[in-house]
């Protein structure tokens, strides 16, 4: 928790703490402008947590990467690792690898070149029932599956 969290949150607990101390002597305003700030404070924690996270990197190895929106792979590529993202993950450089590992999109998957020539598997799934996968190159023993269609290349 961020630091201005923490302090604002400390602080309604203080105030309704002296709410709950003060029993029936605490007025009726008071309790409505702590629940007020309470509530807006809640709504502003929903609108942040909703907004999606775009995940970019060059290079990932052996690794998890998850997203609330899209991951974007800027460099070489990706090896034996699992990447996870609500909406796309596009690899930017045609010429770039995913090599073994799981991928896992809500709507799209564009890679550049995927799988070796020794046929490590690589898996790619799409969630969405109208889910895309591109791709530059597929090597055999790569995994395509869309919308629980799956097809072994």
């Amino acid at each position: 928790m961020a630091d201005d969290d923490y302090a604002v949150i400390k602080d309604m607990l203080e105030r309704v703490r002296v709410i709950y101390a003060a029993g029936n002597s605490a007025s009726a305003e008071q309790v409505n402008r702590l629940k007020d700030r309470i509530q807006g404070y809640l709504a502003k924690r929903v609108c942040i947590e909703n907004q999606g996270a775009v995940v970019r990197f060059k290079y990932a190895q052996n690794s998890i990467v998850q997203a609330t929106d899209e991951v974007l792979v800027l460099g070489r590529g990706t090896y034996q690792t699992y990447i996870i993202a609500k909406n796309a993950i596009k690899f930017m450089n045609p010429s770039s690898v995913a090599l073994g590992g799981t991928l896992v999109a809500g709507k799209r998957i564009s890679m550049g070149i995927v799988g070796s020539s020794n046929g490590i598997a690589t898996h790619c799934r799409v969630l969405d029932k109208d889910g895309k996968i591109y791709a530059v190159r597929l090597y055999s023993n790569t995994v395509i599956t869309i919308n629980g269609r799956k097809k072994i290349v």
